[in-house]
């Protein structure tokens, strides 16, 4: 991701304004962006600056909705740390990969509070119905008047977990036979092939997996890398293949 910072030396402002004129500048700005015009005294003795709303922006479109106040004052005050606005947006680049770009839009040097000039009642419907809004919970309790028919019916009990008590059950029945017993017979699953998966070796003998794994790790090696990833082998003292023999996996 590219870092544009042609912007670094340009001084802005950090603005905190009411959550109803962000709303209202959203949803009523025009394409051009202008939401209103900012009045600055000169006199520094008084160091006001008035934010006055653009027209558009304040009318309400129901001459019953609470109007919303032209001018507001900004509090200035100043900043502890180093600030910077960032932007984010296609780099513009040709290639087929299109990629995110960074800039910086500039180094925040004041922070001011937007605060109405002369708040009015109107003001005050504003701030509670702000206030109500966010309170609102996301999700609400709703009374059916009728009985749903396309949604997913309770059942007693999960595939995934009938499937489970399935293999607990058959692996109780598989009655331990003796090491020496299964030795030969994973001796002689060998002989017919050099790689087995787990899944294949208790087909075979037919014996609990946890058993079956602590008398393969005496006489068998797991592979973890490939050709042969996931398949046990016997260990070196125990194969007795030619040097032209072949290896098989289990299919």
């Amino acid at each position: 991701m590219e870092l544009d910072c042609n912007g670094a030396g340009r001084d802005v402002w950090l603005v905190k304004v009411p959550k109803y004129l962000s709303n209202l500048w959203m949803e009523k700005a025009d394409p051009s962006g202008i939401v209103g015009t900012l009045k600055i005294n000169k006199n520094p003795q008084k160091n006001e600056i008035i934010y006055r709303l653009a027209e558009p922006i304040a009318v309400g479109e129901d001459s019953s909705e609470a109007k919303v106040p032209r001018d507001f004052k900004l509090l200035m005050s100043k900043v502890e740390q180093p600030l910077v606005v960032l932007s984010e947006g296609p780099s513009g680049a040709e290639d087929e990969e299109m990629t995110e770009k960074l800039a910086v839009e500039g180094r925040v040097v004041q922070r001011a509070d937007c605060r109405p000039l002369n708040p009015s009642n109107d003001y005050f419907l504003h701030k509670r119905k702000s206030i109500q809004v966010a309170s609102k919970p996301a999700r609400q309790a709703q009374q059916l008047k009728k009985i749903v028919t396309n949604a997913y019916k309770p059942v007693s009990d999960h595939k995934m977990n009938i499937e489970y008590k399935k293999k607990k059950k058959d692996e109780g029945k598989r009655a331990r036979a003796t090491e020496e017993d299964v030795k030969a017979s994973l001796f002689s699953a060998f002989e017919q092939h050099q790689y087995y998966n787990l899944k294949d070796l208790v087909h075979k003998t037919q014996q609990p997996i946890v058993y079956l794994k602590s008398i393969l790790k005496e006489i068998a090696q797991y592979n973890t890398k490939n050709p042969h990833k996931n398949m046990w082998e016997l260990k070196p003292e125990y194969r007795h293949y030619g040097k032209n023999t072949e290896d098989k996996d289990s299919s």
